[in-house]
């Protein structure tokens, strides 16, 4: 577990960042994020979900060893 740890919160700050900063530009400019709802932002931001999404599954198929 130690010699992965590294890799673990690197996986959990990937997920968490994103969601945090859309969480943060909110609270400061709640209308900052409005485009990104409507046409094309709503393909981008799943995109966007699914490209986090496979990285965190590439981070801990990477940091799970076998020792």
């Amino acid at each position: 577990m130690v010699l992965t740890a590294e890799g673990r919160i690197s996986a959990w700050v990937l997920v968490g960042l994103p969601l945090f900063l859309l969480l943060v530009i909110q609270v400061i400019d709640p209308g900052y994020m409005k485009p990104m709802y409507h046409g094309w932002g709503i393909p981008v931001l799943l995109a966007t979900a699914a490209s986090v999404a496979a990285g965190t599954a590439i981070i801990f198929r990477m940091v799970k060893i076998e020792v």
